[in-house]
């Protein structure tokens, strides 16, 4: 953390100074000295129990106060940041318009050919149209406006954070404003009443868990249950599709249709089987039937027997897995014929529907992990950071042949979006899905 404007690093190449002993003298010597000090830490002063530190260290006849400077400020330093503003522009105007005004002088001597030479009036006359150095660079700098996005900034953009990124991320949910039940003598509001500050730090630290990395959240228990199931998982289904492409093991493919009337016929033997048996046992009293009837009976046969051998001479239909509905077949091992779904999976297909269930598992992971409303998800800046993180191997993105995270997502679109509004990443099945 000592990289920032709160916590800078002491490189003077004095022992003393750069490993912090000054600075715990001063801590030491300062409570005992009838003196004002102000106590401009960033971090520490939005943490209750920081502050409390640095309370306990000043005596009862310290007057304690806290000054909370937060919110919309005052028109005067919004101007004052307008000014700055304005001024680096115009600096960076300046700057382009010398390298420009040099490079074009450059140019005209290295292609300046042999002409006929001009009469002194002509030559002062164009050189009055070009102009001098001073006059371009005035020129750019009268170009210069702030634009709308700029008039809406409240305070410019420091050139080293105030605070280091992972600190930031440590800490930033906890920060909270100070009040006198703390051991505060008063606690002062410059610039909005408590209340808007009240509402500004919450709506700062609500972003803030949206698009703020966590640095050192680690995997749990749910995570870690999910993986192992899909690996299980996964590692069966490779095995049978391994299986099915050796024609030695793959079993013999029969059709639905054909096995359902093989089964019947099966059936119906034994039942006449059956019949038969019964018919032997008893004692058979009436056998007279009229020739209507035999006639009509004979007919019946003959048609169905006609229809069997219909049957039978018609092909056994194939079930191809290009024509079914992926989403109505209950057995991704078995489509009803024996034949798994992923039977023709190539490599970039297992790559695929890898980077699904890792993408779904990764966000609900996030999700049971942070335990808060507020953290459900994370921005597409963040994927390869946690993926990382979870799975402890890179993404790499150019192996699915994209160069941004948002590229990459699109590819699994049905899988998981983002939100157009702040990027972050929407999941479009539950948690409770079943990977089968």
């Amino acid at each position: 953390g000592r990289n920032s404007n709160d916590r800078p690093a002491m490189d003077f190449g004095i022992q003393e100074l750069d490993d912090g002993t000054v600075q715990q003298m001063i801590h030491s010597v300062a409570p005992t000295l009838k003196r004002n000090y102000v106590v401009m830490e960033v971090r520490n002063n939005l943490l209750a129990s920081e502050r409390k530190s640095t309370l306990d260290m000043f005596g009862d006849n310290f007057r304690k106060v806290a000054l909370v400077v937060m919110g919309e400020p005052p028109e005067d330093f919004k101007a004052a940041v307008y000014e700055r503003l304005l001024r680096e522009k115009r600096e960076k105007a300046a700057s382009d318009a010398r390298r420009k005004w040099t490079q074009g002088e450059r140019m005209k001597v290295e292609t300046k050919v042999e002409t006929k030479e001009e009469d002194g009036d002509a030559l002062d006359e164009k050189k009055a149209e070009e102009g001098t150095l001073e006059d371009a660079v005035k020129k750019a700098e009268e170009a210069v406006q702030l634009t709308e996005q700029e008039r809406s900034m409240w305070f410019c953009k420091p050139t080293v954070e105030d605070l280091s990124k992972k600190e930031l991320s440590q800490t930033f949910s906890s920060f909270a404003l100070p009040s006198e039940e703390e051991g505060f003598d008063e606690v002062r509001y410059v610039w909005q009443p408590r209340e808007a500050c009240d509402s500004y730090l919450e709506g700062w630290v609500r972003e803030r868990k949206l698009t703020q990395r966590v640095e050192d959240l680690q995997p749990g228990a749910w995570f870690k249950e999910q993986w192992q199931e899909w690996s299980t998982l996964l590692s069966e289904w490779r095995r049978r599709h391994s299986n099915w492409r050796d024609a030695k093991e793959r079993p013999p493919l029969q059709a639905p249709k054909r096995r359902r009337r093989e089964e019947s016929h099966d059936e119906g033997e034994q039942g006449e089987q059956k019949k038969k048996a019964e018919e032997n046992g008893e004692n058979v009293q009436e056998k007279e039937r009229t020739d209507g009837a035999q006639e009509n009976g004979m007919e019946a046969e003959n048609k169905e027997e006609n229809g069997k051998a219909r049957e039978e001479a018609e092909p056994a239909p194939q079930l191809r897995a290009e024509d079914l509905d992926v989403f109505s077949v209950r057995d991704v091992c078995d489509i009803g014929n024996g034949e798994p779904l992923f039977a023709h999976f190539t490599w970039e297909d297992w790559m695929l529907l890898s980077l699904r269930l890792e993408v779904h598992l990764l966000i609900h992971a996030y999700k049971h992990d942070m335990n808060d409303a507020e953290r459900t998800s994370f921005a597409e800046a963040h994927l390869v950071f946690y993926y990382g993180k979870y799975f402890r191997k890179q993404l790499t993105l150019k192996y699915f042949g994209v160069s941004t995270e948002v590229e990459l997502l699109a590819i699994i679109k049905d899988t998981v979006e983002v939100m157009p509004k702040n990027s972050i990443l929407d999941p479009q099945l539950s948690d409770d899905t079943p990977m089968e």
